[in-house]
């Protein structure tokens, strides 16, 4: 899978200027990071599985700008080209997007803002090679590996993950199996690291006879720091149930600005009653860089 080409979407010639200008302002001393999964963003109005309208693509820009996001990660993205409808719709142009080369309609990506991200290098797909086992992972997304560079010079690394769904034993299990994989790759690591995405399970177990994050939850190599949200707080606005996670390393669990783990609750805005964004809410945590 390593000869997959991750795409990143891009216009050098006309937007190195705008890039030019955006690094000439002092390196930011904070970095918001999130995670939202954007339900079939597709690349055109009125196209994919979940057709939207100009004012639907609008009030998703919104949700990201107003996030205060310098880097985010994005779950079921169509493409690349899915960059050139946000930024049709208000996203400014500084942002980019690379995305996996797995997961059909539903790929993995990551997003980010070129006036606070001075590079995003090593995208790849972890595959075998990196100790995970096809079988559990055909036909899905594969986790989406991508070393952030700050301006100012932190770095770290971000694993991109959209796990298996479903209730059932099966989809459980599966699901259990990648987590192992993950904790074993994550245990291997070194350097600050964010594992974050849909992991489509809860901390308590969707399936009460799997707990298939618990590879993860009793690693060493770091913890949840979606399990520091208030009780009751959930992303999935289907089944209001807290199913995307981030998972961080302790050198980089020290660097979380006190307070700022939150959801993104679109939902309850007035502005956006009418309109179709996502069936998931953001989370968002910010990182002291000084």
């Amino acid at each position: 899978m390593r000869d997959l080409i991750w795409v990143i979407s891009l216009c050098w010639f006309a937007l190195a200027a705008c890039d030019d200008g955006a690094k000439t302002t002092a390196p930011p001393t904070e970095l918001t990071v999130g995670t939202w999964n954007v339900q079939f963003l597709a690349d055109r109005l009125d196209a994919g599985e979940i057709p939207r309208s100009a004012a639907d693509v609008a009030a998703l820009v919104r949700v990201i700008t107003d996030g205060g996001f310098g880097v985010l990660a994005v779950e079921e993205v169509l493409g690349a080209d899915s960059l050139g409808l946000l930024q049709a719709h208000g996203l400014p142009a500084t942002w980019r997007l690379a995305v996996g080369a797995s997961g059909g309609s539903q790929k993995v990506g990551v997003l980010w803002d070129t006036g606070v991200i001075d590079r995003v290098e090593d995208v790849r797909e972890l595959d075998n090679d990196d100790g995970l086992i096809p079988a559990d992972w055909s036909g899905l997304r594969y986790p989406l590996h991508a070393r952030v560079v700050v301006r100012g010079g932190f770095a770290f690394t971000m694993v991109v993950v959209h796990l298996k769904a479903g209730i059932t034993n099966a989809g459980a299990s599966q699901r259990a199996r990648q987590v192992d994989q993950l904790a074993a790759w994550a245990a291997g690591h070194e350097g600050p690291l964010a594992i974050l995405g849909d992991y489509n399970d809860t901390f308590e177990g969707i399936l009460e006879s799997v707990d298939s994050l618990a590879a993860l939850e009793n690693s060493d190599a770091g913890r949840f720091l979606t399990a520091d949200l208030p009780e009751g707080a959930f992303t999935s606005l289907e089944f209001l149930d807290l199913i995307d996670h981030v998972f961080v390393s302790p050198d980089l669990d020290a660097r979380v600005v006190p307070g700022s783990l939150s959801t993104i609750d679109f939902d309850l805005d007035p502005d956006n009653a009418g309109v179709a964004i996502s069936d998931h809410r953001p989370v968002r945590f910010t990182l002291g860089l000084q």
